[in-house]
C-alpha cells in the first residue's frame, strides 16, 4: 500500500462490520439510561410542579407512564433496538424523581 492508503485505511471501520458507539463512560455508566432517567425526571418536575396541593395524582401520572411505556414500545419497530422492562423502570423511576422534587421545590416555596 501507498504511504496514504495505508494512513486512510488506519481510519476506516473494518469492512463488513458495524461501527459500534460506546454508550458508556469509564465508571460503566451508560448515558442513554442517564438520559432516559433526566428526560422523565424533567417532564414530571414541569408538568407537577405548579399542580395544586390537592388535586390528584392520577391522570396526569398515567399519561407519564404511558408515555414512558410508549417510548419502550416503540422500539420494537426499530431495527437493532429492542423493549426492555428495566429501561421502563428508569422512566418511572425519573418520574417519580421528578414528583419529588416538584413537591420539594413547593415545600421550600411555602416556607
Amino acid at each position: 500500500l501507498m504511504p496514504t492508503e495505508q494512513a486512510s485505511s488506519q481510519f476506516a471501520p473494518p469492512t463488513g462490520s458495524a461501527l459500534r458507539i460506546s454508550t458508556s463512560n469509564e465508571s460503566g455508566v451508560n448515558i442513554y439510561k442517564v438520559g432516559h432517567f433526566g428526560m422523565f425526571f424533567l417532564l414530571a418536575l414541569v408538568a407537577f410542579r405548579d399542580k395544586k396541593k390537592d388535586a390528584t395524582l392520577s391522570p396526569l401520572l398515567g399519561y407519564l407512564l404511558l408515555f414512558a411505556f410508549a417510548t419502550e414500545t416503540v422500539q420494537l419497530f426499530s431495527e437493532g433496538r429492542e423493549m426492555r422492562f428495566k429501561d421502563f423502570l428508569i422512566d418511572c423511576a425519573g418520574i417519580a424523581g421528578g414528583i419529588a422534587a416538584a413537591r420539594l421545590l413547593k415545600l421550600f416555596r411555602a416556607l
